[in-house]
């Protein structure tokens, strides 16, 4: 484990007199140095890796040439601590007559930074570096408090979407603007957040303030990708790979080789590893690595699927479903109707057990689908999109099976291909199972193929069929709807 950078407050009484002022005063001076010595006051001793020196180095020089600056970091490494509670704090003592706005995808993580924040002002550690700055009583709800006099100081939290318009401020942090993978690949909600970040939050940041945007990489067009894009000369760019692998054609802000990881006190490269194999490629370049895929770069391989006779004796199934993406139309060339039932064995390795598949609407469908629910039997469960037409189909599905027999709607959200994330982790580790039926090699050939290929309705069941799976509970039933 990575020492801290200075002493902190509870070690200062062991420090000789010189030596602990020159420590206090290095944690006036430097954000790294200001969150080793506060940290301890209020949290538990702070890990300061390379990576979180970088961050805070990065931050300073930030607030010290007023640039704005975008950081892009994998999960779990320790971002928030010194973007949305170190930093922010270092400013208020610094600047004790701004005013900072936290932002986040919601409210109420936008309040967990606001309320650390407000913890470390009100330490102990910080009233030694600051003995004049600290919270007015009057004033300490964690969605605005402020300073106490004759500071005017205040500290602003919201979640994206939320009220901050009548608060202006020299501080703005965006911590995370998208909650989850499939909500930052609805262009819809994109859309939203951009109209946002330009309509709320930019309109905010007083002249000569400083942004931070500090967010996981989801999406080419999420808003690092749309700020990149549109707005390049304004912001200054750093991407913190999980494991050093080229950073998408730019420079490593840590000078790494090849192959190594972010921050090993926190993850190590055979973690990271594991995690990349669980995750799959799509969301390990983006979520990790920061370097999205566009749709079309969007490649299964088919190379990883394990092509069986049959399932062995030895392997025993826990639980199976089966999902059914339902044509629109039964023109020559249209999609079709597709019932893919997938199973999950005892070592957690998936099976794609069988291919229901015809080209016609629900009406002339539903006696294939009953006859293929009662060959399934009431052990599997049957799922059917909650969208559209195919709410009738649902209904109509249900009122033909018998008692005891599962039948669940299901909302996938997403477009075709961010809806391949959901099979992409286990299919890239090898560890989906494929029987050879007369369906195989058309199932192949409609994988190998997307997202370029005539047909996708294969990929689409695979995709909804592996929704279920993840969200299926082997021991009881879940409720109905699964939206």
């Amino acid at each position: 484990m990575n020492a801290p950078i200075a002493p902190n407050w509870r070690t200062l009484r062991q420090l000789p007199p010189q030596a602990a002022v020159a420590a206090m005063e290095l944690a006036r001076r430097h954000v790294g140095d200001f969150a080793s010595f506060t940290w301890a006051d209020v949290h538990r001793p702070l890990l300061m890796t390379p990576f979180h020196r970088k961050l805070a180095e990065i931050l300073e020089q930030a607030a010290e040439r007023r640039q704005n600056i975008i950081l892009s970091t994998p999960p779990q490494h320790g971002k928030s601590t010194f973007v949305s509670v170190a930093f922010p704090a270092w400013w208020l003592g610094r600047h004790p007559g701004d005013s900072v706005i936290l932002t986040s995808y919601a409210a109420s993580l936008a309040y967990r930074n606001s309320r650390a924040v407000r913890d470390v002002v009100e330490g102990a550690a910080f009233r030694v570096l600051y003995p004049d700055v600290g919270t007015d009583p009057a004033s300490r709800a964690v969605d605005a408090w402020k300073l106490a006099p004759p500071h005017t100081g205040q500290v602003v939290a919201a979640g994206v979407g939320g009220p901050i318009t009548g608060h202006g401020a020299e501080l703005g942090i965006i911590d995370d603007p998208f909650e989850n993978w499939m909500q930052a690949q609805s262009k819809t909600y994109r859309d939203r957040v951009w109209d946002w970040f330009k309509g709320t939050f930019r309109t905010r940041i007083h002249e000569n303030g400083v942004m931070v945007l500090i967010s996981t990489r989801w999406h080419p067009d999420d808003l690092i990708g749309r700020l990149l894009k549109h707005q390049p000369e304004r912001w200054v760019y750093y991407n913190f790979q999980a494991v050093y692998e080229g950073n998408c054609g730019r420079d490593d802000p840590l000078g790494r080789k090849i192959g190594e990881p972010l921050a090993p006190a926190l993850y190590s490269l055979e973690a990271l590893r594991s995690i990349e194999e669980d995750v799959g490629p799509r969301v390990w370049e983006a979520e990790y690595q920061g370097c999205p895929m566009s749709v079309s770069e969007v490649l299964l391989d088919v190379s990883k699927l394990q092509i069986e006779d049959d399932v062995p004796d030895n392997v025993k199934m826990r639980y199976a479903v089966r999902y059914w993406d339902l044509a629109a139309s039964d023109a020559p060339g249209s999609s079709y109707t597709t019932g893919l039932k997938l199973g999950v064995d005892e070592r957690g390795e998936w099976w794609v057990l069988d291919i229901a598949r015809t080209r016609s609407l629900w009406p002339q469908t539903r006696e294939m689908a009953r006859q293929t629910l009662l060959k399934d039997g009431p052990s599997v469960v049957q799922g059917i999109e909650n969208v559209g037409f195919q709410r009738a189909a649902y209904d109509d599905l249900r009122s033909l099976a018998p008692e005891g027999y599962k039948i669940r709607r299901v909302k996938v959200v997403g477009d075709k291909a961010s809806r391949t994330v959901y099979f992409s982790g286990p299919l890239a580790a090898g560890k989906i199972h494929v029987l050879r039926r007369p369906w195989t090699q058309a199932f192949l050939d409609e994988l190998r193929e997307f997202p370029h290929g005539a047909n996708d309705d294969q990929v689409d069941a695979l995709s909804g069929a592996a929704y279920m799976l993840r969200r299926q509970t082997p021991q009881k039933a879940r409720s109905r709807s699964w939206a």
